[in-house]
């Protein structure tokens, strides 16, 4: 009554305008899915977006891109964001509780990987799911009197304060150092 939805067309382009309240786009076939298609880069169409009414989820079929600074949020108040400013880019989680990095493939790995040096990629640190133990592949730099704390109360502490090293020894029993090969010395 009010004009309030127009479908116009140009001349060269096409709208869908709605100037009060929401506009809905609803499918009420039973498991049916309402897909936005688009020319697929050779002539043909594909879809880019399905709201996939059988599986109750959205597939996305195509990279989606995010411009310089604006985030991929996740969460009710926005808890976890993902994006690139311009010149860094940023993992944060910023609501409430942990940030868990998990891996459930049996015997797979997680793998922290950065620039080698010479223009390629190298791991640096992997939680090796096959072997249970997290391993270094690079050396790891603590700088001045950043501890290195060993046992559930840090008993063991090594560490250098600028001036000289330390290895202190805290926890309950003896502070013991072994060499368990018979036929060499301990220098």
């Amino acid at each position: 009554a009010g004009s309030d939805l127009y479908f116009t067309h140009d001349g060269t382009d096409s709208y869908i305008q709605n100037s009060t309240g929401n506009l809905y786009i609803s499918n009420d076939g039973d498991d049916k899915d309402v897909i936005l298609r688009c020319d697929d880069g050779s002539g043909g169409l594909t879809a880019y977006l399905t709201l996939d009414g059988s599986s109750t989820r959205i597939k996305v079929d195509k990279d989606m891109e995010f411009q310089d600074s604006v985030y991929a949020k996740f969460g009710t108040s926005d808890d976890f964001k993902i994006h690139h400013s311009g010149s860094h880019s940023y993992i944060q989680a910023s609501g409430t509780g942990n940030l868990y990095i998990e891996q459930n493939t049996a015997d797979k790995d997680i793998k922290l990987r950065c620039d080698d040096g010479s223009g390629g990629t190298t791991d640096y640190i992997l939680l090796d799911g096959s072997d249970g133990y997290s391993k270094a592949y690079k050396h790891i730099k603590f700088m001045d009197s950043v501890q290195l704390m060993v046992g559930t109360s840090a008993d063991a502490i090594f560490y250098h304060d600028g001036s000289n090293t330390w290895l202190d020894h805290s926890g309950t029993g003896n502070f013991h150092i072994r060499n368990q090969k018979d036929d060499q010395d301990l220098i």
